[in-house]
């Protein structure tokens, strides 16, 4: 840079420099260049002229030093000087600066009213060109350098000056970047600023399709400034264009939703067909339309503008696509308030038609789901009534004679207590004895009614598969009940705590479907989408907590609270603490604590992990129970497994080897690895810390004895070994069951027909030796009574004679659902064989029906639903 300047002078360019690229406004920018260049030079007047192409080049005065072209400046139109007029053309045409120092008036491009401000005082001018992007953005003219303020006209130096307008110009055209991007920016800004509103508008009013749709078109219509809207959706069936928000003007929200209330009738729905129109052009080709005559178009449809003497000058349409890129309407805009549609209003309507897009989705899915809402409502309040115990339930278990309980309820705090064989109806009862002996009725003021409508409302929410039933969730609750009675746990756990773990123990397998999370995951189950983890455990924890928030059902009703949240808080952990998987994460902790003697009662993180061993050890309690009731129990629980194993094959995927029935003669091994892996662990520990629960871990170990001992002899569960619980006994002996007994009701009907009158001389029969009726009666009641006794003795001997019978109470209905997993085709047809038998015998003893009809047919009925119990 050739040339000097003193260090106040520097400092001053410095500043000047600094301010200059500090102004990111286009007028405050160029307003400032002609301070700037004024002060510099000390000149009369300074010029800022724009380069504008079309097919030639304009320029437009944008600043001034002076006020003679301010009001010029502020109408670009009169402002635009042509390129044959002007000093300033020189530098377009030369694309180089011009010095005139004196003679200004004799240039040949000089022209007085653009190059003279001061009114034919002009003597110099300098003209420089300004390039950004290395193209010629704009000329700076000077007039009239003077040596002081008001003092002589100089020259203008052409090194000095020169190099000192290349050095200003290059800061000029950095700060006429950083406006541009700055104009960029604010631009930006605000079309998002529109969009959001425009986002707010549609989306925060969902409730049904044509207010959205009116929505949607006011704010188009009053954002782009046009005077009429339309809204246009397709109808695949019938491929038509429809609207019902048609003709709407741009409007505030407060007088659109006024003008809605003031007038609540139906909008008129439009049709026509597709391809009609310029609307129809849209939605068939997709293509954007920007009308700047609509008269001058041949798609124009002119009617409407005849019936309405409606004068349509120009029109905006645009597609409207859904997410898959399928057109499903068209906007249209029609008359811009000033001039004509722009290519930035093109750019705000395609982000707005995007908008509209989902906006349209949205209220469509707003509705569909609504729809879905209501009918799940219904759904679940039918559900709801299905799956709670109803009030003739609640009733008939109150209703219930004393005398027909069986159950020792005093022992069973007791582990002997027998869980596994107890008759359903009585389980109730159990349970509800369990929550008063805890103290959790008295304490938490539970009301019996609602006790009751409680438990039979689980019991009904369990599904009737193979094992995990209703009858293992009793079990593993008295498990959990006989350990909490024990001390030192019974003292150390508060009756909120207790109210869980029954709670959580008789809720673990709600609604179970016999398979496990592992299967959940492989069918890609709707409940392995719900939950990543523990699938069946959260299952059953959002069942518990249903049933115990349905009205009629909420045994914590009376809770306050803070107790509320903390029993929801246990019952999640004990729930969740059943699945294995967790146990085997967490019982090395607690296995510590026990070896370290460190374990403390007031410490939550000890008693949470204590609590979680107790619900394992409660949820595998059955090996815990005698042999004769474990093995009978371990070959329901593989009857199960085996279900599973068959479905997996059927979807092709090879079970393990616990799941394979082909593998079944292995249960013995399998169960050692069971006990050894999963059970003795647990019990050990448990019993090494609390030495009242050590019976478990003894009966444990004496049935794993057994197990051994069935090595290698186990085939099945037809094997001898464990014949009493093979499906051949169960068979045999109801079959002797049902034999003995229709023999019986044979007999007792023949006595009965004896009363009455004498049976066909067919069946050899005597006469009746009593003739006073009263005295024939007494005899054959006798005789019934002797039937009967004889009946039991008989059965009771060919219970004994058989090999390996064990005293207990019948497994008869413990085993039932073996037979219909394992062998459904043959039990189905010993069923029908049976009935047929049974059919055979009652048509026999109906052919001796004599004038007695009536008392008959009672008797025929009781026999054949006697007959059918048995089946």
């Amino acid at each position: 840079m050739n040339f000097n300047m003193s260090h106040a002078s520097w400092q001053r360019s410095t500043a000047m420099f600094c301010e200059l690229v500090s102004h990111l406004e286009d007028a405050m920018l160029f307003n400032q260049v002609c301070t700037d260049l004024a002060t510099q030079f000390l000149a009369d007047d300074v010029l800022v002229f724009k380069c504008f192409k079309d097919d030639s080049f304009t320029l437009q005065l944008v600043s001034t030093f002076s006020s003679k072209f301010t009001s010029a400046s502020s109408d670009t139109t009169n402002a635009k000087r042509s390129h044959a007029s002007g000093i300033a053309t020189i530098v377009i045409q030369t694309n180089d600066h011009i010095i005139l120092n004196g003679s200004v008036s004799k240039h040949l491009k000089y022209n007085s009213d653009l190059d003279d401000p001061l009114n034919g005082r002009a003597e110099n001018i300098l003209a420089f060109p300004v390039y950004v992007h290395d193209s010629l953005y704009g000329v700076i003219q000077i007039v009239n350098k003077r040596k002081t303020r008001g003092g002589t006209v100089v020259n203008f130096d052409k090194d000095a000056d020169i190099a000192f307008m290349r050095l200003y110009t290059s800061f000029l055209a950095a700060s006429i970047k950083n406006s541009e991007m700055f104009e960029a920016a604010l631009k930006e800004c605000r079309t998002l600023s529109v969009l959001l509103e425009l986002a707010r508008n549609i989306f925060q009013e969902l409730n049904t399709f044509d207010s959205v749709s009116a929505k949607i078109m006011s704010d188009a219509a009053r954002l782009l400034s046009c005077e009429r809207c339309s809204l246009f959706l397709v109808d695949p069936a019938t491929n038509e264009l429809y609207a019902t928000a048609f003709d709407v003007r741009g409007m505030d929200s407060d007088k659109m939703n006024s003008s809605r209330n003031k007038d609540d009738e139906t909008c008129p729905v439009i049709r026509f067909p597709k391809d009609k129109g310029i609307a129809g052009h849209v939605a068939s080709t997709g293509e954007v339309l920007n009308i700047q005559q609509a008269y001058s178009d041949s798609r124009f449809n002119q009617d409407v503008d005849k019936q309405t003497g409606f004068v349509t000058r120009n029109i905006l349409c645009m597609p409207i696509f859904d997410k898959e890129k399928e057109i499903i309407g068209v906007a249209q805009l029609i008359n811009k308030q000033h001039g004509s549609f722009s290519h930035n209003d093109e750019s705000l309507f395609e982000a707005f038609a995007v908008f509209c897009g989902l906006g349209i989705q949205a209220v469509k899915l707003h509705e569909e789901t609504q729809r879905f809402a209501n009918r799940a409502k219904v759904t679940m309040e039918v559900l709801s009534f299905h799956s709670q115990a109803s009030e003739s339930d609640v009733k008939r278990f109150f209703g219930r004679p004393e005398g027909e309980i069986t159950t020792d309820i005093a022992s069973i705090s007791n582990f002997s207590f027998d869980a596994v064989s107890i008759a359903i109806p009585e389980t109730t009862r159990c349970v509800m004895q369990m929550f008063h002996q805890i103290g959790a009725v008295e304490e938490f003021r539970i009301p019996q009614q609602v006790l009751c409508r409680w438990v039979l409302s689980i019991q009904k929410n369990y599904r009737p598969v193979t094992y995990h039933n209703w009858r293992h969730a009793f079990s593993v609750t008295h498990s959990m009940f006989s350990m909490i009675e024990k001390e030192p746990i019974k003292s150390n756990l508060s009756k909120l705590q207790r109210f869980s773990l029954l709670i959580a123990c008789l809720s673990h397998d709600l609604d179970h479907r016999g398979t496990n999370n592992a299967f959940q995951k492989n069918t890609n189950h709707a409940l392995s989408q719900l939950y990543s983890t523990s699938i069946m455990e959260h299952h059953h924890l959002d069942q518990c907590l249903m049933i115990l928030n349905t009205e009629g059902n909420n045994i914590a009703s009376n809770l306050s609270l803070k107790q509320y949240e903390r029993l929801v808080q246990y019952i999640e952990i004990h729930i969740l603490a059943t699945d294995l998987a967790t146990y085997l994460q967490r019982r090395n902790d607690y296995f510590e604590l026990v070896a370290t003697g460190t374990f403390a009662w007031d410490n939550d993180d000890h008693l949470k992990m204590f609590l979680s061993m107790l619900m394992t050890a409660a949820d595998i309690s059955a090996i815990t129970r005698p042999w004769e009731l474990q093995h009978r129990v371990a070959e329901v629980v593989y009857a199960e497994f085996y279900e599973q194993g068959d479905k997996e094959r059927e979807i092709g995927v090879e079970p393990a080897p616990l799941l394979d029935r082909t593998k079944v003669d292995n249960l013995p091994q399998l169960q050692l690895g069971f006990i050894d892996f999963i059970c003795k662990p647990v019990y050990e520990n448990l019993y090494k810390h609390i030495a009242a629960l050590r019976p478990l871990f003894d009966q444990m170990m004496g049935n794993r004895d057994k197990w051994e001992a069935l090595k290698g002899k186990y085939h099945g569960f037809c094997s001898a070994a464990t014949s009493l619980i093979s499906i051949v006994y169960v068979f045999v002996n109801k079959l002797k069951k049902f034999i003995t007994l229709v023999h019986y009701f044979v007999s007792v009907r023949i006595c009965i027909l004896c009363r009455d009158s004498a049976p066909p001389p067919s069946l050899s029969l005597p006469p009746p030796k009593h003739e006073n009726r009263e005295k024939h009666k007494e005899t054959c009641d006798l005789n019934e009574k002797d039937e009967l006794l004889e009946m039991t003795m008989n059965h009771e001997k060919a219970k004994k004679e058989e090999d390996g019978e064990k005293k207990g109470s019948d497994h008869h209905e413990f085993v039932s659902k073996i037979i219909m997993s394992n062998q459904e085709e043959d039990s189905k047809r010993r069923k029908l064989e049976q009935e047929r038998k049974a059919l055979q015998i009652s048509k026999k003893l109906g052919s001796y029906k004599n004038k007695s009809s009536k008392s008959n047919k009672n008797n025929n009925n009781a026999l054949s639903s006697a007959i059918c119990i048995i089946v």
